[in-house]
């Protein structure tokens, strides 16, 4: 399961909500709605993790190549790239 989550980078997924929730409230003009600032932000979690985890797949044959990536789940074998490929797509469908 680490190595699922790794495909999404959560550093770098806390580091774009972050910017969505300080945008979403620069963008205010009345009082929060705290159902919508949770709903942008759990959309923006799934789409920011499956596009992270999808350049991965794109990328391992690069990674692999480079010091700084190549332990990586995909460049290091602990998944398979059609394990990653199919965490990108929506939970009803695994």
């Amino acid at each position: 399961m680490a190595d699922f989550a790794a495909l999404a980078k959560p550093r770098v997924v806390l580091m774009i909500l972050v910017t969505t929730a300080v945008g979403y409230d620069v963008g205010l003009t009345g009082a929060a709605d705290w159902a919508r600032l949770l709903h942008l932000l759990v959309g923006t979690a799934l789409a920011a993790g499956g596009t992270l985890a999808l350049n991965q797949y794109w990328e391992r044959d690069v990674d692999a190549r480079m010091e700084r990536t190549r332990a990586r789940p995909l460049p290091d074998g602990r998944l398979l790239p059609l394990e990653a490929l199919l965490s990108t797509s929506s939970p009803t469908r695994r």
